[in-house]
């Protein structure tokens, strides 16, 4: 009790920072959210009005988060049947709800082959698995990428929602640039 006596940092700037130092990256190229549910619903916001993908089954959370920011929604089942004029792609790796995980060399030529579409990989179950998914690190090589995580699934602390989204700093910064805004 006596270490919560002061409000927190509006921008999470200390636990960017530790984030930051524990993946290996700039304290930048963290964003942290109340959950990654509310890093769904920043990310729909700032590309409000995209050509939408979302590769199905997943989490109803991307379809309900576009569809409040007015996305042109389709489905795929295949991450081969991209539109090639889609501007977003969500997927979830280990997908939510069937554990399906994507190979990280496979996405990254789908990844590589499409340079103008903005990937968001929820990899909120990450911690779930034993096989290698990306890093926060590796994902950064590439600017169409967002990765988000969730600390309260790995931690049992649905009650903090807590997570955060890491990619290069110009997306962290497009996607909290409303973080004060109405989000839902």
């Amino acid at each position: 009790i006596s270490s919560i006596h002061s409000y927190p940092e509006p921008d999470a700037l200390t636990l960017r920072k530790l984030i930051g130092q524990k993946l290996g990256i700039s304290k930048d190229e963290v964003g942290v959210t109340n959950g990654a549910t509310e890093a769904i619903y920043l990310i729909a916001q700032a590309f409000s009005g995209s050509k939408t993908a979302v590769l199905i089954p997943t989490f109803r959370e991307y379809e309900d988060a576009c569809e409040i920011h007015d996305h042109n929604l389709y489905y795929i089942d295949s991450l081969e049947d991209i539109q090639p004029d889609t501007q977003l792609v969500w997927l979830c790796n280990p997908n939510n709800p069937t554990g399906e995980i994507y190979d990280k060399e496979y996405l990254e030529r789908i990844i590589s082959n499409n340079p103008n579409i903005c990937f968001v990989i929820d990899q909120s179950y990450a911690a779930f698995t034993n096989q290698i998914i990306w890093s926060a690190s590796q994902a950064l090589k590439f600017n169409n990428v967002v990765l988000l995580h969730s600390l309260t699934k790995c931690y049992a602390i649905p009650g903090l929602r807590l997570g955060y989204i890491t990619a290069q700093k110009n997306k962290i910064d497009k996607i909290h640039r409303d973080k004060n805004t109405n989000t839902q």
